[in-house]
């Protein structure tokens, strides 16, 4: 075979044919394998948690709480009239109109309410406006409402009694007119000048001589070292001398000697004597012709026709004795 010659493949059933075939088949099984995708290995405790997801997935959706605009700004806004309803606690509330002082928030929506004279913090779900609720009450014009004042429990009642006062006092009346004051107070001085006029025109009252003064019907002025007799009327103007007289009427008392009965009579300075002592004698069952009148234990001479004024019977203690009962001892 020439050098230029090329072997044929060998024959199949040749000692060189099998020796390739071998070396064919060690070099494809020495050859490595080609590389393989990994797979997702399951994992312990994630599995459940897979299998949770992908049931929340498949469920519907809850959607997430949001805060409603509505639960920042309160319902009913303040200094108007709601009605009350569907209170346990205080049901003499219930069917009352209050006045929405402030609102109080928090999660149950509270409200500052004025009703029945005191202050209450209720829910908004028993509040409702009130069918014909009056004219609001607003605050005075210029009047700012202090937020720390009605945003606290314990202030919210100051603020509206200051608010409720402040309010009143512009419906209070206006004083008088300083013209009407003026006149007013003239005329008072005139009033205290006639007085005191009136009072030095008395004359000076007269004195006992164990210093009292010897009571009249008349005012006059008591010296300043002068006692006075119980009962008098004193008068006593305001930059004057003390003056004194006998009230116009006062209570006379006669006793019965010997008894324990009495006969009182309001009696004036022109009281006749003689009904004096026909009361007497009846109170004490005497014939009048039998009754004698004394004073301090003796016999008052009585002219006829005389008053009280003119028997000076003021101030003394009168008696009365029976004729026939002294003439019988």
């Amino acid at each position: 075979m020439g050098c230029g010659a090329s072997a044929g493949p060998p024959a199949p059933n040749s000692p060189n044919a099998s020796a390739q075939a071998s070396s064919a088949d060690a070099s494809s099984s020495a050859a490595p394998e080609p590389p393989r995708t990994p797979q997702a290995q399951p994992v312990i405790g994630t599995a459940t948690s897979s299998t949770t997801v992908a049931s929340d997935a498949d469920s519907p959706q809850k959607p997430a709480a949001q805060s409603s605009p509505s639960s920042e700004h309160p319902k009913y806004p303040d200094w108007s009239y709601v009605l009350i309803q569907g209170i346990e606690k205080k049901p003499e509330l219930n069917g009352q109109v209050g006045l929405i002082v402030n609102f109080d928030g928090g999660p149950d929506r509270r409200y500052t309410v004025r009703v029945a004279g005191t202050q209450v913090r209720l829910r908004e779900d028993k509040l409702s406006l009130a069918p014909s609720p009056p004219p609001a009450a607003p605050p005075p014009p210029g009047f700012q409402t202090p937020k720390s004042t009605m945003r606290s429990g314990s202030g919210s009642g100051d603020f509206v009694d200051n608010l409720i006062a402040s309010v009143s006092a512009d419906s209070v009346a206006p004083p008088p007119p300083r013209a009407a004051n003026s006149a007013a107070m003239q005329a008072a001085q005139r009033r205290e000048d006639e007085k005191l006029a009136f009072m030095e025109s008395m004359p000076m009252g007269e004195l006992t001589a164990t210093g009292r003064l010897v009571p009249t019907y008349q005012w006059v002025q008591v010296p300043p070292v002068a006692s006075l007799p119980p009962g008098m009327e004193v008068w006593m103007p305001v930059g004057g001398n003390k003056c004194a007289r006998i009230p116009e009427t006062w209570r006379l008392q006669v006793v019965a000697e010997g008894q324990v009965d009495s006969y009182r009579v309001d009696v004036g300075e022109h009281t006749p004597v003689i009904d004096i002592m026909i009361g007497a004698a009846s109170r004490f069952g005497w014939e009048v012709h039998e009754l004698e009148l004394r004073g301090e234990g003796k016999p008052i001479e009585l002219p006829d026709e005389a008053t009280v004024g003119s028997a000076g019977l003021f101030g003394r203690k009168l008696t009365a004795c029976n004729y026939s009962e002294v003439s019988a001892q």
